[in-house]
């Protein structure tokens, strides 16, 4: 019955947020079929983990089929970028983040968007236009 998978579906999407395999979201990241960016050059960072979050959330959106477009706005008088990220879930889902790169502002908008998908659970996320993705599919064979 439904009670019994959505606890499996939830902790598949915390599974993903914190252990994504890396290979993968690199693949995925370097091949963004499902991505809108616009941005404006910005300072790298000296944090490795910086651009994680931002490979997870693309991971997912390949998985469970929904675009993401990150939206950039420059350095103003506040001295951080600020980054919207946008989900085709239906609903659609909205974030924001800052920092002091643009990756570092992806990165923050990313996190956000995750701890809404998990949130919310996998079994809830629906491709805009398009019906539920179900816990069974590929996705949780890919990640089991």
């Amino acid at each position: 019955d439904g009670g019994d998978i959505k606890p499996i579906t939830v902790s598949v999407t915390k599974s993903v947020i914190s252990t994504a395999p890396s290979a993968t979201t690199n693949a995925i990241a370097l091949k963004p079929a499902a991505v809108t960016t616009t941005s404006t050059t910005g300072g790298s960072s000296s944090n490795p983990d910086v651009g994680r979050k931002k490979e997870q959330l693309m991971y997912l959106a390949q998985l469970l089929k929904f675009e993401v477009m990150f939206s950039d706005f420059p350095k103003g008088n506040h001295g951080e970028y600020l980054t919207l990220v946008t989900l085709s879930t239906d609903p659609p889902q909205l974030c924001h983040g800052s920092g002091a790169s643009l990756e570092e502002s992806h990165d923050e908008a990313a996190r956000g968007a995750l701890e809404i998908l998990s949130k919310i659970g996998l079994d809830n996320v629906k491709p805009k236009g398009g019906g539920a993705v179900t816990g069974d599919d590929n996705a949780l064979k890919i990640l089991l």
